[in-house]
Parts: C-alpha cells; structure tokens; sequence
C-alpha cells in the first residue's frame, strides 16, 4: 500500500511540472522536476533511464523558461552525453536555446515576474 501511494504522488507530481510548464508557470515546473529527480535518482543512479530522461528533458525546458542560463546549460549538456540518436536533434535544439540566456541575474528574475503578471 505504502508503494501505492508513493506511486500516486510521483505521477501526480510529474503531471504537475507537466501543467506547470505548459501554462509558463517555470519556477514551479523546475521545483516539482527537482523534486522528482531527487527521489529518483540517488547518487550515481542511470541518468539515460527513460523516465529519468524525460523529465530531464522537462526540466530543461523549465530552465529555459526561467531563463536560468547557467543551469540550463549543465542541463543540456549533461543530458547530450547520455542521449540516444534520437533524442539527439531535439537536445541539440535545447543546449542552443540554452546557450543564448544569461546566467541566472536580477533582470532574468525580474523579467519572470513581469510576464507572470
């Protein structure tokens, strides 16, 4: 039962970050990602396991979204050395959106703020 339930609340949190990205709510996308990863992936855990992967992929996105460069940036990167060929286009696409921001700064902050108004 307790399994269930830990079940119950890690689909419930991922469809959250999902719901959270698709309506540019990034700042709680990236927490519920984060959150997730940290339960899922203990220390030198398989980062290339599907499921790890797409929500990897999900918070890249996120990170983009919050146009925290520096982050999105160790994101792509370290999802493009564990990707297969055919993730490899769309990742690449990413790691180039994520070389365009700036590190993570007040303007990026508040610009987020602005255009979550």
């Amino acid at each position: 039962a307790a399994q269930e339930i830990k079940s119950i609340i890690d689909r419930s949190q991922l469809k959250d970050a999902a719901h959270a990205l698709q309506l540019g709510r990034f700042e709680l996308a990236v927490e519920n990602y984060d959150k997730w990863l940290t339960a899922h992936t203990p220390a030198g855990a398989a980062m290339d396991a599907p499921e790890v992967a797409a929500v990897r992929v999900g918070l890249l996105k996120a990170l983009i979204g919050l146009k925290d460069g520096g982050r999105a940036r160790q994101e792509a990167a370290a999802l493009l050395k564990h990707a297969g060929a055919e993730k490899k286009a769309e990742l690449e696409k990413l790691a180039a959106e994520a070389q365009m921001l700036p590190e993570k700064t007040e303007q990026a902050l508040e610009l987020l703020k602005a255009n979550q108004r």
